[in-house]
């Protein structure tokens, strides 16, 4: 995993898979005291994941939302 520094941010370049289907996203912010990370529902929206007002949002994924989803970090 490549790592940049622009001198106040940790950034890098991820995919996300998700049911058969992949979204490269460039200059992801890396929040070292974070436990969770969080990305927007709109953006997500492009490889099939949705979120409708009301939606739980859980603090720990469950392992079958776990298997379906898979980051790569990109060279």
């Amino acid at each position: 995993m490549k790592i940049a520094y622009d001198g106040q941010l940790l950034t890098t370049d991820i995919s996300v898979c998700y049911q058969g289907r992949t979204l490269q996203m460039k200059d992801i912010i890396i929040d070292t005291g974070s436990s969770h990370t969080v990305f927007s529902p709109d953006v997500l929206e492009e490889i099939g994941g949705t979120y409708e007002n009301g939606d739980p949002v859980p603090a720990i994924q469950p392992p079958e939302i776990l298997s379906q989803v898979r980051l790569h970090f990109m060279d």
